[in-house]
């Protein structure tokens, strides 16, 4: 098992993630119905929260790379189904520093770190509407925001 660093918990603590994405899975876990979205619909709709955002072709994944100061964040994600997988990242440009990853993961690494005794995976969040997938993919760019600001505030200190 991976050892945080003080820097690593000071972040992860900042940006709350583990709470933030069970409410997330909380508030998108109704998998009654299955919709089929269409690459390009997929595309638009995560165009409209950032114009950045990219299909990745090969990999299957929808990605938005960004460089802030001395950092490059990650926002990728998969759809599979009606589930999406979310990665966020970050590294630094200029040192091995690197935080963040399947958000899955991430909120396990920080319950064992923890000793918690719960430390199942996190499902991943569901969505049975259009409206629903725009919403959640909202929600996952807040969470990705989110480490951003976290990750920078800690780099001022």
């Amino acid at each position: 098992m991976k050892r945080l660093s003080e820097l690593e918990k000071t972040i992860y603590r900042q940006w709350d993630i583990i709470n933030i994405y069970k409410a997330i899975v909380d508030k998108y876990s109704d998998s009654n119905n299955s919709i089929d979205l269409s690459k390009e619909d997929i595309l638009n709709y995560v165009l409209d929260v950032n114009p950045l955002f990219k299909y990745y072709r090969k990999e299957r994944f929808y990605g938005l790379k960004e460089s802030k100061e001395t950092y490059q964040f990650i926002f990728n994600f998969s759809v599979k189904s009606n589930f999406v997988e979310p990665i966020v990242y970050c590294r630094s440009e200029y040192n091995d520093f690197e935080i963040g990853g399947s958000l899955i993961n991430v909120c396990r690494l920080l319950r064992m770190q923890d000793d918690s005794p719960a430390v199942d995976l996190l499902p991943y969040p569901v969505f049975n509407t259009e409206i629903e997938f725009k919403k959640l993919i909202g929600d996952l760019y807040g969470v990705y925001s989110d480490m951003c600001i976290s990750v920078l505030k800690s780099n001022k200190r």
